[in-house]
């Protein structure tokens, strides 16, 4: 092959690609390495980038690593690691391949090797994992949890509400209220959804429902958040419930009992601790409170102060609600902050006390309290925090934290007067799917199109579902020039047809489906976030009318038709 035909070569590979000095100096670099590492040509990145073993990989350790098995098998496969770009500094992952290249006498001259960028590829795997970490977790929540329509149909429940109900998801989902518990208490239950539906925002309730667990109606501390679609419109109501029967019970006696046995423990799910302010300094735990910590061989250490065991983080906002309480501004100690359990781990407790004995002159002797392990409750509000910004199906970002994505980044393209695109895709033939074969089989396909789509862009890039089958992929920063930012947001969303065009298994089904492309562009441009999603979402559809299959950029003309 003549020398140019090779560089052609060398410089039309779609990843990068070098040729270095056993050392580590770069002698040559293809355009898509340059770009990979934020230059603008070969010679500046050349004369920028020294020595890319002196601070290219983020763990020092891998350059050793790649430079052994480079000398011992005279090549490198799929080396994966986080580096930087040397410009930015901006962290990637990247996937790289090399040989060593010696003369006749097997002296190395240098080596050459190939970088690909598979940042996008490593955040998909790690949301994956997260998105079934998450599910386990709202099936390992102690606590009731489920989902209703508008209507009050049941769509979905985890274990523990099961558990209380008697009976399985299977019978569960479909159903009303109506269908477990007497007419009366489903209008109770069917009035309170109605209010979170009304008000639009989450409520907590405290109700009287009878279960299979007791004959006797026990007492459940209910919160209900309403629950949105894409669009924003409200399409039901998210709930969690927690039995304090016993909790209820308790604060009913300990309001009947003398000052002293005030906050007296009578129920399991609360420990009991005593602090005294003499010499001694003395603070006990019961064998409840020390099991919450894992304390329970241990004994009851009379040195320590519970201080100790906080959470450097809520300590502050911990003492001040202590002082305060100490020094008779406030009726009672109440804060809820992290404590560290004996093999190291995190939980969260609630505390509440009050100083029970005093001197002559007012100060306080001794305190005593309860404490309550809420870290089940902490997590499930945590949860129903992420559920406000994340499709529940993909585990993509929605429509909500995609307009908010959309603003900072049109935001950043007035301010530096740099380019950005957006693209809108919706999948061809899908409610044909959604009817043959099922919600179950195109809910699969969904979950695999929102993991093509972010192999093919950018970890920077964002993805979302506005609901249905209506993705959006954000690319940012596309540089200066309009037409090189449309022709690699061309790039992009080709790259993107063709990994959605490849056939997909759906259980037992293989499927075939095509999706229909619109973009825009902005730059530098005052516009607002709904203006730019509707010109994508235009050309979108004037992509659909030409044919499956297609991708169309938004032009002037669209917007009078």
């Amino acid at each position: 092959m003549a020398s140019e035909d090779f560089s052609t070569f060398f410089d039309m590979l779609p990843i990068g690609a070098y040729r270095a000095t056993p050392e580590g100096r770069y002698l040559r670099a293809n355009s898509a390495l340059v770009r990979l590492h934020g230059y603008p040509t070969e010679t500046a990145m050349l004369m920028a980038v020294n020595n890319t073993a002196a601070d290219w990989y983020v763990q020092p350790g891998r350059r050793n690593a790649f430079k052994s098995l480079l000398q011992t098998h005279r090549k490198v496969v799929n080396f994966v690691s986080e580096v930087y770009r040397p410009k930015t500094r901006e962290r990637i992952w990247i996937s790289e391949h090399a040989h060593l290249v010696c003369d006749a006498f097997g002296k190395p001259l240098f080596y050459e090797g190939t970088v690909e960028d598979i940042t996008g590829r490593h955040l998909a795997e790690n949301q994956q994992e997260t998105s079934e970490r998450f599910r386990s977790l709202i099936h390992t929540i102690p606590d009731m949890v489920w989902l209703k329509d508008a209507n009050g149909t049941y769509l979905a429940c985890n274990a523990a509400f099961e558990h209380h109900f008697g009976a399985t998801a299977e019978h569960i989902i479909g159903k009303t209220d109506a269908d477990f518990v007497g007419n009366d208490m489903a209008r109770q239950l069917g009035w309170t959804d109605k209010v979170v539906l009304q008000s639009g925002r989450p409520a907590s309730f405290e109700e009287e429902i009878t279960t299979a667990m007791s004959t006797d109606a026990g007492t459940f501390e209910i919160i209900k958040a309403p629950m949105r679609n894409a669009a924003g419109e409200l399409t039901g109501v998210f709930g969690m419930g927690r039995d304090i029967t016993r909790r209820k019970h308790a604060e009913g006696l300990l309001r009947d009992t003398s000052e002293q046995f005030e906050l007296a423990i009578i129920s399991a799910e609360l420990g009991m601790w005593a602090q005294s302010f003499t010499q001694t300094q003395a603070y006990n735990l019961d064998a409840r409170a020390q099991a919450m910590l894992g304390l329970t061989d241990l004994g009851v250490d009379e040195s320590s102060s519970w201080t100790d065991r906080v959470h450097p983080d809520d300590l502050p906002n911990a003492i001040n609600e202590m002082k305060q309480h100490l020094e008779n501004q406030t009726p009672f100690f109440e804060a809820e902050y992290r404590a560290q359990h004996k093999d190291g781990h995190w939980i969260w407790l609630s505390s509440r006390g009050k100083v029970v004995q005093t001197s002559t002159l007012g100060e306080p002797l001794r305190m005593v309290g309860t404490l309550m392990d809420i870290t089940a409750r902490k997590t499930a509000e945590e949860a129903i925090r992420q559920m406000a910004f994340q499709d529940v199906l993909t585990g993509l970002p929605n429509r909500r934290m995609l307009m908010d994505r959309l603003h900072q980044a049109l935001t950043a393209s007035v301010r530096h007067k740099r380019c950005g695109a957006l693209l809108f895709l919706d999948l061809d033939k899908f409610k044909q799917l959604n009817d043959t074969m099922g919600h179950d089989v195109g809910d699969l396909l969904l979950q695999q199109v929102a993991a093509r789509i972010q192999n093919s862009v950018r970890a920077v890039d964002t993805v979302a579902r506005m609901g249905g089958d209506e993705f959006v992929v954000l690319i940012a920063d596309l540089g200066e020039n309009p037409f090189e930012a449309q022709a690699n947001a061309a790039t992009v969303g080709q790259k993107i047809l063709s990994a959605l065009n490849e056939p997909y298994h759906l259980g037992e089904h293989r499927h075939v489906s095509t999706p229909s492309i619109g973009a825009t562009l902005f730059a530098g441009l005052s516009q607002t976030p709904s203006a730019v999603l509707k010109q994508a979402d235009m050309a979108m559809y004037q992509a659909k009318a030409t044919g499956s299959d297609k991708l169309r950029f938004y032009e002037e003309s669209l917007a009078s038709t």
